[in-house]
């Protein structure tokens, strides 16, 4: 059988960090360190298959118990954050059988891990369409995230380096001090013209 989030899997470009940020007005290091902080780091699996993170939470709560989710008197979120990487997996396998475009809509995909009911912020019709997409390769993944942040109106906050801001709409209102902090260290790691380098 064949599924939606196998493609050619192509790597990074060299330009595409540059044109990343020439089209949000930011430095490169400024999305180079949302990215490292935010992505799940390839954007592809060692089979070749789009990376992938399903979200059972995300997924109708009426299929809950058919996939195995039971939240208890945790908040479901919570109990998601709970959920091993192997039963996640069995989990979106279920899914995706019950209900393949809830499914995909419930998974967070590729490099920056963007959950499939964004995919129209990201120009996409539904999650299917950038799930095949991203499949393309690295390039697309980051041309999504781009997309993302200035249909959210977060590129002023990479412009202005207001990492809590970005992490507060981008991560939700959970601890957003803590990735700010995270993605400062990481901007700090990357070169900035005039910046004598920390590495």
């Amino acid at each position: 059988m064949s599924y939606p989030w196998h493609g050619r899997a192509a790597a990074m470009s060299g330009n595409a960090w540059a044109r990343a940020a020439s089209d949000i007005g930011c430095k490169e290091a400024a999305i180079r360190a949302v990215w490292e902080v935010e992505a799940a780091g390839s954007g592809f699996r060692s089979d070749g298959s789009l990376q992938r993170r399903f979200e059972p939470h995300c997924f109708p709560a009426q299929h809950w118990g058919q996939i195995g989710f039971a939240p208890g008197g945790l908040v479901p979120w919570r109990a998601s954050l709970k959920v091993a990487s192997a039963e996640r997996e069995r989990m979106f396998a279920v899914a995706y059988q019950i209900a393949p475009e809830a499914a995909l809509d419930a998974t967070s995909w590729g490099g920056p891990q963007i959950l499939g009911s964004n995919a129209e912020a990201c120009g996409y019709a539904s999650a299917l369409e950038m799930v095949r997409d991203m499949t393309q390769g690295e390039d697309r993944h980051l041309a999504a995230f781009v997309l993302l942040i200035r249909s959210w109106g977060l590129d002023s906050a990479l412009r202005a380096r207001d990492w809590k801001r970005f992490a507060t709409r981008y991560n939700g209102p959970g601890q957003p001090e803590v990735y700010a902090r995270k993605i400062e260290a990481a901007y700090r790691r990357h070169p900035v013209p005039g910046r004598p380098s920390t590495r």
